[in-house]
């Protein structure tokens, strides 16, 4: 098997991690047929003109410069249409290419068990378009991320720790390389974890003022709104009130 420069993508700092994804945007960001597109505006240029500045916010580098709330939407569609679309797409295709000169079989189906020894490419290659896809320069944040185990990328990060902790137990593993981004790692891993036990979420009492029904009910479903410090009912009624002939709500 032929030896990477990204087969120590696990082992890499976020500055060569990210280096190697603006050496990828500038391969494509060029070129006349599938090249990054902006419109053709003062901001669709100047983002153009920095997309490697963009690139590194969206993949939550920590030294890129946070744009001004009103520069996000812009920034959103440019993420979306160039990194997520343009940059992603044509990893893929590069990626699906080596597998089909590779496969002596072009009709098979990729399986984790078969996917790095048949195309003879790093696991970096597998994850890269699903970074981009969740803006991360982790492979692991992408894994929880898309999986469902986290709900955020901070949340995925801080639980790295407790893969690493998984990995280092592990007799016939080592928390070095590749093994840090083995896909097939990370579903261990995962399926190793108990059952999340779901918080039962703690009552309060709010004196409240009904409008619209005389609380014949008993129980109403409401988004508590605070304004001014005084927390307002807005009563959504799981199921339209009725009224009865006699005009009373129940």
């Amino acid at each position: 098997m032929a030896t990477h420069y990204t087969d120590g993508y696990g082992d890499m700092s976020d500055d060569d991690r990210l280096a190697l994804f603006l050496q990828l945007g500038d391969i494509v960001a060029g070129d006349k047929g599938f090249g990054f597109s902006t419109r053709d505006t003062v901001t669709g240029r100047d983002l153009y003109a920095r997309w490697h500045e963009v690139l590194a916010w969206w993949m939550a580098h920590v030294d890129a410069p946070v744009p001004p709330a009103d520069n996000l939407r812009v920034r959103q569609i440019f993420v979306a249409d160039n990194l997520e679309f343009r940059l992603g797409v044509a990893i893929g295709a590069v990626v699906a290419q080596r597998w089909t000169e590779e496969s002596t079989d072009p009709f098979a189906t990729p399986t984790l068990d078969t996917w790095k020894t048949v195309s003879d490419l790093p696991w970096f290659a597998f994850w890269a378009k699903e970074q981009l896809r969740w803006g991360t320069l982790e492979p692991f944040v992408a894994f929880a991320l898309s999986q469902g185990i986290a709900r955020s990328r901070d949340d995925a990060a801080n639980l790295k720790a407790q893969f690493i902790e998984w990995i280092e137990r592990q007799p016939d593993m080592a928390a070095e390389g590749e093994e840090l981004i083995d896909p097939r790692n990370f579903l261990k891993c995962s399926r190793s974890r108990p059952p999340a036990v779901p918080a039962q979420p703690a009552g309060r009492i709010v004196d409240a003022d009904l409008s619209g029904t005389d609380g014949n009910l008993g129980r109403y479903a409401v988004i508590p709104l605070r304004k001014k410090a005084v927390f307002d009912g807005l009563i959504l009624l799981v199921t339209s009130l009725r009224r009865h002939r006699n005009g009373r709500a129940c």
